[in-house]
């Protein structure tokens, strides 16, 4: 399964999103209703699910899905090297 894919998983089981709003276009804030409560949460439960270290600076770097998207491919790269 890929990034995009779990990731999806996670705003559906932990934030109830529908499914279909769930695009790597969508906007957090705008598309998606996060508040920066929310954002902290996904921040969470992405770093557990995924093993990866992303810190809560990097927060104003992820706007959209795709934004969450490369941060946690890069860090997976990162953290194989």
């Amino acid at each position: 399964m890929n990034t995009f894919d779990q990731l999806k998983n996670i705003l559906i089981e932990r934030f109830s999103i529908k499914p279909d709003a769930i695009v790597l276009e969508a906007h957090f804030q705008k598309d998606l209703g996060f508040d920066s409560l929310d954002a902290v949460d996904l921040l969470f439960a992405v770093n557990e699910h995924f093993g990866a270290r992303i810190p809560e600076e990097m927060l104003s770097d992820i706007n959209t899905v795709s934004n969450l998207v490369e941060i946690v491919d890069r860090q997976k790269k990162r953290s194989r090297s």
